[in-house]
C-alpha cells in the first residue's frame, strides 16, 4: 500500500471510490434513491476540477497499482476559520479495504500535511449514524463539539452532521 499526492488522472479513480464509499458507508442513513443515483461522470469532472486548483490537497491510497481510497483537506471551509485551523473534507476507501489501516495511513499523512502548513486543530463533519466514521474518529483524537450539529445540506435528505474537532496544542499528533 502506498500513500501519494492525487494527480488529474486519478479523477475517474478517485470518483469510483467516492461513489462506492457513499453507496456503502450511508445505506441506510441517505435514501436509496439518491445513494443510487450518484453518478460516477460527474463526482469525475468535480474532482478533475479539485485537482486543477491547490485546494483542496488530494491524497490517494493505492493497492496493487489500484486507487482504493482518497482524503481532501483544506482550511476550514466555515466563517470561524484561521490559519491554525484545518478541515478534513473527505477520507473514503472503497468497501473491502476498510478495516485493514489504510484509512489510518491515509489519516496519518493527511494530518501530517495540515500540521506542515500550520495546523494545531482540524475539524471534519460526521453524519449523524455513521458509527464507522464516529468510531474511527474518536481513535483518532477527535472529540464531537458540543451543540454544532446542523441538517444535513443535500437537497430531499433529513439528519444532520456533528463537527468533530482535534487539536494538537504542539501541532502535531
Amino acid at each position: 500500500m502506498r500513500i501519494r499526492h492525487a494527480t488529474t488522472s486519478d479523477a475517474l479513480s478517485i470518483a469510483q471510490v467516492h461513489v462506492r464509499s457513499w453507496q456503502y458507508a450511508y445505506r441506510g442513513l441517505l435514501t436509496d434513491d439518491l445513494l443510487d443515483n450518484l453518478s460516477v461522470e460527474k463526482r469525475q469532472v468535480m474532482w478533475a476540477r479539485s485537482l486543477a486548483n491547490p485546494t483542496p490537497s488530494l491524497l490517494v491510497a493505492e493497492d496493487s497499482d489500484e486507487i482504493v481510497g482518497f482524503s481532501a483537506f483544506g482550511p476550514y471551509r466555515d466563517a470561524m476559520g484561521s490559519p491554525t485551523v484545518h478541515e478534513l473534507w473527505a477520507l473514503y476507501l472503497l468497501p473491502d479495504h476498510c478495516s485493514k489501516g489504510i484509512g489510518h495511513q491515509l489519516w496519518l499523512a493527511s494530518c501530517a500535511e495540515m500540521v506542515s502548513q500550520g495546523s494545531t486543530d482540524i475539524r471534519v463533519w460526521v453524519l449523524a449514524g455513521n458509527n464507522r466514521a464516529e468510531h474511527f474518529y474518536k481513535k483518532a483524537g477527535f472529540r464531537p463539539e458540543p451543540d454544532s450539529s446542523k441538517p444535513l445540506a443535500l437537497p430531499g435528505q433529513h439528519g444532520s452532521e456533528t463537527r468533530f474537532t482535534l487539536h494538537l496544542p504542539s501541532g502535531r499528533l
